[in-house]
C-alpha cells in the first residue's frame, strides 16, 4: 500500500489509517510505504501510529520519494516488489516494461 500526503496533518493521517483499518483494509495489505511529507514528521505522533502499524506484522517504510517530494521516484503499479523496512528500500523484482 502506498500513501502519501503533504499538507494534512499527523492527527488526520492517523484517523485516515484507523478508518482503513476498521474497514480491513490494512490487514489485507502485504506491506505499507509512506511517502515523504514536509508536515508528517516521523516524530512523536508519527512514531506512535508507526508503532502501532508494526502490529499488522507487516512491513511498514516512511519517507520514500515517490508524490510530490524532490527526488521523485516513480512506483509502478501492478509490477511484484520486495519491500526492506530495515534498509528503507523497494525492490522490483519484475521490470515494469514488459
Amino acid at each position: 500500500m502506498l500513501l502519501e500526503e503533504v499538507e494534512e496533518p499527523t492527527y488526520k493521517v492517523d484517523r485516515l489509517l484507523r478508518q482503513l483499518y476498521l474497514a480491513g483494509k490494512l490487514q489485507a495489505a502485504r506491506g505499507i510505504i509512506f511517502g515523504y511529507s514536509p508536515t508528517i514528521q516521523p516524530q512523536n505522533e508519527f512514531l506512535k501510529l508507526l508503532d502501532e502499524l508494526s502490529q499488522l506484522n507487516i512491513p511498514v517504510l516512511y519517507g520514500l520519494a515517490f508524490g510530490h517530494g524532490s527526488p521523485k521516484l516513480t512506483v509502478p503499479l501492478g509490477v511484484r516488489a520486495r519491500l526492506d523496512a530495515l534498509s528503507g528500500q523497494l525492490f522490483l523484482l519484475e521490470s515494469p516494461l514488459n
